[in-house]
């Protein structure tokens, strides 16, 4: 019987320190180490750090229209290459209707109706009107010449005066307006596409007359786009001071409100 209880004591001893240890095992292998823990954490702080995500390089897209690349997102950006329709560039991002680009050698940006056909505009409003010029800039150019002869084909009609973007939507929906719809409408654009300029209010030979004064290679110079007057388109187009008076048609305005043009 003694021996019977000895052999007991033994075999439970050695069962509880198997275990024991056994336990130990277990806990040991869950336990992470520090290294290990730090390495988890380190993981999280990169996920969420932007200052570590890498540097995004742009999209290939392709061009359908051919354009003018620019050194800003503006038409007054001097342009600095040029782009033509079909084929593939790097589009970085967008800035309103501008998109910048990286084409060959040449970073700068395009007007958005580089990469589609569609209008940037549902219908023509007040608010809709810079979007408007922008994308007639975009398709028919951007000189003066060019803006001028746009304006000077719209029909002529006897009409008050108004705000200025009334008057240039008026002008643009209906293809007619008086003096102050074509001098409204010329400034617009040309202020538009990155010329400085002068609304004139003067007078001419039948009363109350508006024009435009724009700035040419650091000179100004008088620029009339009303088809009122029984003369050639250019003889109204950027003509000094003398010039416009020599025309015979009492084209009056008060000096010290703008700049001369000699």
């Amino acid at each position: 019987m003694k021996n019977v209880s000895i052999r007991f004591i033994i075999i439970y001893s050695v069962l509880t320190i198997v275990t024991a240890s056994y336990v130990r095992f277990c806990t040991d292998s869950l336990t992470l180490s520090p290294d290990a823990n730090k390495s988890i954490q380190t993981t999280e702080d990169i996920s969420t750090d932007d200052s570590d995500s890498p540097v995004l390089t742009g999209i290939s897209k392709t061009t359908v229209n051919a354009a003018d690349i620019r050194g800003g997102a503006a038409w007054t950006a001097y342009v600095i290459g040029s782009v033509p329709a079909g084929v593939s560039v790097i589009y970085i991002m967008s800035e309103g209707n501008w998109c910048e680009i990286e084409y060959g050698d040449t970073h700068g940006w395009v007007y958005n109706l580089c990469f589609s056909n569609n209008k940037n505009y549902v219908s023509l409003n007040t608010d809709t009107l810079d979007v408007y010029i922008d994308d007639w800039l975009f398709k028919n150019g951007t000189s003066i010449q060019e803006i001028f002869d746009y304006v000077r084909v719209i029909n002529y009609t006897s009409m008050d005066n108004d705000t200025i973007e009334n008057l240039c939507v008026y002008a643009i929906k209906n293809n007619r307006g008086s003096c102050y719809h074509h001098a409204a409408l010329l400034y617009y654009m040309l202020s538009r596409a990155g010329y400085e300029s002068y609304l004139v209010a003067g007078e001419a030979e039948f009363g109350e007359h508006n024009w435009v004064l724009v700035k040419v290679d650091g000179a100004w110079r008088h620029i009339d786009a009303t088809p009122r007057f029984d003369l050639a388109s250019e003889e109204l187009y950027l003509k000094t001071d003398t010039q416009i008076y020599d025309l015979g048609l009492a084209f009056y305005w008060d000096k010290s409100k703008y700049p001369p043009a000699v």
